[in-house]
Formats: structure tokens, sequence, C-alpha cells
């Protein structure tokens, strides 16, 4: 799978992501040591930190999916580096954005225990198929609509045939007067 397909994919669902971020935290931001901002700036920052943290997050999926030739290798050392990369990336955005390091500590927090819920809630330890196994089952789904649909395709083969047959004919027979 190319890369910029893959980031997509990962840009995509930390969209989709996002709003848990921003509403852990809006909640985080109840606690004393966390200073108060405005709600829009909470999305901003959200936002903004989530598809930063899906570039080195990708980066690391690719990283095992070439080594171990499979789109979804069922390691979890890969699970374990993104939400990592999340909290360095959240806190660095709270950090940055915010201004003060208890903030950034709850953007890192709150994006790295978000993308861990996701992770623990898709299982993607268990693994998927690998590219021999997609082919063979492939191979074996062209048997059998071979199987299945032989008869049909030849008795198609055999009435086009027939049917260029008498096209032609009939072009030499008009020909030939």
């Amino acid at each position: 799978m190319p890369l910029s397909n893959a980031l997509f994919g990962h840009q995509f669902t930390g969209l989709i992501r996002s709003p848990f971020v921003a509403l852990f935290l809006w909640g985080l931001s109840f606690l004393p040591q966390i200073t108060r901002h405005p709600f829009e700036d909470l999305v901003f920052v959200a936002i903004v930190a989530t598809l930063i943290a899906e570039i080195p997050s990708t980066l690391i999926d690719r990283v095992f999916s070439i080594h171990f030739h499979n789109d979804d290798p069922a390691t979890l050392w890969p699970h374990i580096l993104s939400p990592i990369a999340h909290l360095m990336v959240g806190f660095a955005a709270g950090f940055l954005l915010f201004g003060g390091v208890t903030d950034g500590i709850a953007c890192g927090s709150s994006m790295a225990l978000v993308h861990a819920a996701e992770i623990v809630w898709r299982k993607p330890w268990r693994g998927g198929m690998t590219r021999e196994v997609v082919a063979e089952k492939w191979e074996a789904t062209k048997e059998m609509t071979r199987e299945v649909f032989g008869d049909d395709i030849r008795e198609v083969k055999r009435r086009a045939a027939d049917s260029q047959r008498r096209h032609w004919e009939s072009r030499i027979d008009t020909d030939s007067e």
C-alpha cells in the first residue's frame, strides 16, 4: 500500500477520533492544575495535534508492515509505540499552543488515552490475513467461479463464435456476388 494511502487513512481516523480527544481534554480542564481554555481552542488543539500525531503513527505502522510483509502484522509493537507518539506530539502541541507544561501533559495524555482506547477496541494484535493467504483465497475464488460458471462461459463463447462466423460468411457471400 502506498504511504500516501496509509497516511490518508490515519488522518481520516484521526479526524474521527479528535472530538473524543477534545471532550477528554475539556474534562481534564476542570482539574485545578489545568488552565481553563475556551472549548473552541480545545477543539482546535485536538484536531491539529491529532492530525500531526498521525504522521509518526503512520510511519511506525509502515515500518512494521514492510518488515513483516503484511499490511496488518499481528505484533504489539506498533500498537505500543503509536500511543507514545501521540503522547509526545500531544504534549508538544499543548505546550506550544497553550503555553504550559500541565496543559501539554493534559493534551498528550488525552490523545494517548483516546488512541489507546481505540487500539483496545479494534484488537489489532489478533492480526489479519497475510498476503499469501489472500492470494490463496483469491485463487480458490477464481477456481470456484470457473467451476460454477464454466458451462455458461463456454456457451457464451460458442454463441459469439457462431455470430462472428455468420457475420463473416454473410460478408463473403455479399462480396462474391
